[in-house]
């Protein structure tokens, strides 16, 4: 809409005033109880105001700049600049890192800072999507808030979007946490403010959680101590994007405070009925003083002479020593309230304190009771009674970490040691520490035990022994010529399972079982040679050589002549003897070995490695019968023929 003077309508045009700047005001406030007048205006291209507010009761005076960001950003990347998702500044959970992206789109834009996108179908179900900051340690000092504040753009959302302040102990359990929540499309700055941390709060982060998938977009993350959230300012502002001065005077019946802040340094005097305080960076005096009663706790008085100092004792506990060569301390004990070294004994002992390198890779904690060593990749973490190797960024004991050695529950046993990996696990040497195949291929040079999840996904638990082989053995011992326990050997040269770098798997025990729940109609076709080998047992011409085949009824005649018999198994009548409620031994019905060696049926013999007889070919008993029965066929069917 345009108004304007004259006769005729001209197009539509800017107020002037719509472009205005307004570079200087000045403003009066009254109520029934307070007056606040305010000044601002420009010097030197910079933005000044001050405020006079006077109560009943007080009257306070600020003069500051009003354009400064005047606060840090303790958020770790929060520009989405580099790495975003490798680990170090943002991770993920209840979703995958590629669920989460960046986009070249002006939705997810904002003020020439980029945000972060997440799209997934949206549901009404309890489906949570969540991405954290990189975890702050606070410090002893939990006494102060922390509030934060982000740029949220809805498109789509099945239940909420949320912007979280969380608060973790030192295991790494999150115990305290103040949030807020968007629902609505569009674009809006949401704020968590005044979160104060729970006792036993050691990190902080922000996390930003999308409730039942939808397509959203967080832009400006920002986290900062204080009561309020604070305007964004990227984690990597310089210093003079942070600065903030101001000077402020408050008047009360019973107090004067005066107060000069910049860059984080206050420096003030208070003037109270209990006393006056003057505290700062800095105090220096230029006239004539007089202290009536003083004590002097930390001072420096210039060109003092020992030919002053009458009489009366030093106390060390009372002076500062500079410059004082570490030679001339030669025994006795170095003592404070938290620190006392003994000179004599070579004893250090701490109360309190931390013991690190100025990039934190070798830390030792006192107060959080943890001694920790990091590279660029991992931190071996020791604390809790358990070590446990985890992010290198992390300063507490982590309820997932890479690998964990502590004494909690094993297997079958609620404390012993525990050897615990959270994806993979290798246990190896370092001539064998590669070509961990988990499918047989070649020869085999990976010697340890390893499983779990790869990068390339779940694995077979493998023990390898590389071409020396491997021995499983254990159990009650048991008596073949000498006492040994039952045992497996893969890779035995021979058969005796003693040897290395052989291609035979040799087992022995006191009994072997083999189950199964299925079973067969086929024949026995498996042989079990007298040195314990388990070959196939085949019958085609091309496994055989030299082959004569005949209907000679001699081996007939001479079976036909051999006696059968019934016999008790001695393993069964001792086992009787040694225990008398054990199964009575049974009556076997056969032939006897030694009856068909004596016979000359040596073909239906078996011998062992030496010779002696050890037991019958039953199934080839039946074939000798084969041509005494055909020669009785022809014969009878001769004998028919010439009767007919």
């Amino acid at each position: 809409m345009k108004l304007e003077v004259g006769v005729n309508a001209t197009d539509y045009s800017t107020s002037p005033l719509d472009n205005a700047t307004v570079t200087a005001l000045s403003s009066i406030s009254q109520t029934v109880d307070a007056i606040q007048t305010t000044v601002r205006g420009k010097v030197d291209n910079d933005v000044y105001q001050s405020k006079v507010t006077q109560l009943s009761n007080q009257v306070t005076s600020v003069v500051g700049k009003v354009d400064t960001f005047g606060t840090r950003n303790f958020i770790t990347n929060s520009q989405f600049q580099y790495d975003y998702m490798d680990g170090t500044s943002w991770t993920v959970t209840g979703g995958t890192t590629d669920m989460w992206y960046k986009s070249d789109m002006a939705w997810s834009w904002v003020n020439g800072y980029q945000g972060i996108c997440f799209n997934q179908p949206t549901t009404t179900d309890n489906v949570w999507y969540a991405l954290h900051s990189r975890r702050i340690v606070i410090g002893q000092d939990i006494s102060t808030p922390w509030s934060a504040s982000a740029y949220v753009n809805v498109d789509t959302v099945g239940l909420d979007a949320v912007l979280t302040i969380e608060f973790y102990d030192n295991k790494g359990n999150r115990i305290g946490l103040k949030e807020s929540y968007k629902n609505t499309r569009g674009l809006e700055l949401i704020k968590v403010e005044n979160a104060v941390p729970p006792a036993g709060t050691e990190t902080v982060c922000l996390a930003f959680q999308v409730h039942g998938g939808g397509h959203v977009a967080m832009i400006c993350p920002m986290l900062n101590q204080g009561t309020t959230a604070a305007a964004f300012v990227p984690d990597n502002a310089s210093d003079a994007q942070i600065q903030h001065a101001y000077s402020a005077i408050l008047q009360t019946q019973d107090r004067i405070n005066l107060k000069v802040s910049k860059d984080g340094v206050i420096n003030a005097i208070d003037v109270s009925t209990e006393g006056i305080q003057i505290y700062g960076n800095k105090l220096h005096i230029t006239a004539t003083t007089s202290i009536d009663n003083a004590v002097i706790k930390d001072g420096m008085i210039e060109n003092l002479s020992a030919d002053k100092i009458a009489a009366g004792t030093i106390n060390a506990a009372h002076i500062n020593v500079i410059n004082l060569n570490a030679n001339n301390i030669t025994t006795g004990t170095i003592k404070g309230s938290n620190l006392s070294i003994n000179l004599n004994t070579g004893n250090v002992e701490f109360q309190a304190g931390r013991i690190h390198s100025s990039d934190n890779a070798i830390d030792i904690n006192i107060n959080s009771k943890y001694i920790s060593v990091a590279n660029d990749n991992n931190r071996v973490f020791i604390s809790g009674g358990e070590i446990q190797m985890i992010q290198p960024t992390l300063f507490s004991s982590q309820s997932r970490p890479y690998v964990r050695i502590s004494n909690a529950q094993a297997g079958a046993s609620w404390g012993g040691a525990t050897f615990w990996g959270r994806d993979y696990f290798v246990v190896t040497n370092g001539a064998n520490d590669g070509n961990i195949f988990t499918s047989p291929m070649g020869e085999e040079k990976f010697a340890g035990i390893s499983g779990g999840h790869s990068t390339s996904g779940w694995q077979v638990t493998k023990i390898g022994g590389a071409e020396r082989g491997v021995l499983i053995s254990g159990g009650r011992e048991f008596t073949d010529g000498i006492g040994l326990s039952p045992y497996i050997r893969v890779g035995d040269p021979g058969h005796a399972g003693t040897g290395l770098h052989g291609s035979n798997i040799s087992m022995q025990a006191s009994y072997i079982y083999l189950k199964s729940t299925h079973s067969t109609s086929h024949g026995a076709n498996a042989y079990l040679a007298p040195d314990g080998a388990l070959v196939p047992s085949n019958s085609a011409a091309k496994y055989k050589t030299d082959i004569v085949r005949s209907f000679e009824t001699g081996m007939g005649d001479k079976l036909l002549e051999v006696p059968v018999a019934h016999w008790k198994d001695k393993e069964e009548v001792l086992s009787k003897t040694l225990n008398p409620s054990a199964k009575n031994p049974e009556t076997y019905f056969g032939m006897i070995a030694d009856d068909l060696d004596d016979a000359g049926l040596n073909e239906l013999v078996e011998y062992d490695d030496k010779g002696a007889v050890r037991g019958i070919q039953y199934d080839r008993v039946a074939l000798a019968l084969i041509p005494l029965i055909r020669n009785y066929r022809d014969r009878i069917t001769e004998l028919e023929t010439k009767v007919k």
